[in-house]
């Protein structure tokens, strides 16, 4: 089978709703024959991440937690530092976590590509563009 490449532009749309309709894409819900079990030959291009919108309150006050492993190894991220270091974190930890946890969840991770500016190095001629919201 050969790949199908989709690409999907980020900007001005709120990091949820943007997250959930791309894990809908991944997991194949939107197919009338869905077979998680079965590859799906496709590959995801989300371009300009950093222009996503987010809600004023969660912009202050959403935190994302790590662990090191060792005693009061324990740290925290606010959302606004983690977007100026890297926006593609915010997206892929939103996504990963709306996965299930399961055998399948890094071969699903695996076929999306994210990017923060509208550039990036697949062939023009073969991607579809996808509208998520209508």
């Amino acid at each position: 089978m050969q790949t199908k490449y989709y690409l999907i532009n980020a900007k001005k749309h709120q990091l949820g709703l943007l997250s959930t309709q791309i894990v809908k894409i991944l997991q194949g819900k939107i197919y009338y024959k869905n077979n998680i079990s079965v590859k799906n030959y496709q590959l995801l291009i989300v371009i300009n991440i950093k222009y996503i919108n987010f809600e004023p309150a969660k912009f202050r006050q959403k935190r994302y937690k790590t662990y090191s492993g060792y005693p009061k190894g324990i740290s925290y991220t606010k959302l606004d530092k983690l977007k100026e270091k890297s926006s593609e974190k915010i997206l892929e930890k939103s996504i990963k976590r709306m996965l299930p946890t399961n055998k399948f969840s890094p071969a699903i991770l695996s076929q999306i590509k994210l990017y923060q500016e509208k550039f990036h190095p697949y062939n023009q001629n073969n991607i579809i563009p996808l509208q998520l919201f209508k």
